[in-house]
């Protein structure tokens, strides 16, 4: 997902989805093998554009986040070989989660 702006263009899903991998191996909740980071944030990047691709595309009605939340969620959790554990209960990762869509969708509606 590449949001324009007067400075550039920015790939959105990259960026939230790195944040997401780099908080939350900080903050214990989840484990990835430094081999597959690469992996595990481009997996999440992708969970990212196609939330936004099929379900709620750029410029429709506001829409809220916990969805793509629980997405990312179910991805960690339930899908992917990439994250090697998963610490913090569904409730503590969807808050953090939550948190850093807000912070950097909301920045790039403003630049739209």
């Amino acid at each position: 997902m590449i949001i324009k702006n007067d400075i550039g263009s920015t790939d959105i899903s990259g960026v939230v989805a790195q944040e997401l991998v780099s908080k939350l191996c900080a903050d214990g909740d989840i484990e990835v093998d430094p081999a597959l980071e690469s992996e595990a944030t481009r997996e999440l990047a992708g969970v990212v554009v196609d939330f936004f691709t099929v379900d709620a595309p750029l410029g429709s009605a506001p829409v809220p986040l916990s969805p793509l939340a629980s997405r990312i969620i179910d991805r960690m959790v339930n899908i992917s070989d990439n994250f090697a554990e998963v610490y913090s209960d569904d409730s503590t990762l969807e808050k953090k989660i939550s948190e850093v869509l807000e912070r950097h969708l909301h920045a790039s509606e403003q630049r739209s």
